[in-house]
């Protein structure tokens, strides 16, 4: 993902809604979640004074419960679905572990 995409998703959203980072990774068969209230947007300046990366930074406890159902797409092309107590996909690992999302 690429900050115009992300633009473009935010803007279907309230303005007033407040904003999150939401983590998840293997930990072992299942999913450790992480949750952190935005607080400040950063990037990592390539050797040209470019931006090469914008990184989103939570800090701190959210007083917000994650989404029941989360959903995010598989670079082989199927939509992934998984609440909270599901087991990690692990037969899209190979998939996951070639994504090049930019953000």
């Amino acid at each position: 993902m690429n900050v115009s995409e992300l633009i473009t998703l935010l803007q279907s959203f309230p303005p007033k809604a407040p904003v999150g980072v939401l983590t998840l990774i293997p930990s072992g068969v299942m999913i450790d979640v992480d949750t952190a209230p935005v607080v400040t947007v950063e990037q990592t300046l390539a050797d040209d004074g470019t931006a090469d990366a914008v990184w989103i930074t939570g800090v701190g406890a959210t007083g917000v419960n994650p989404p029941t159902l989360i959903t995010w797409p598989c670079p082989c092309g199927e939509l992934l679905t998984i609440d909270y107590h599901a087991p990690w996909p692990h037969d899209h690992d190979v998939h996951l572990n070639d994504i090049t999302y930019r953000l």
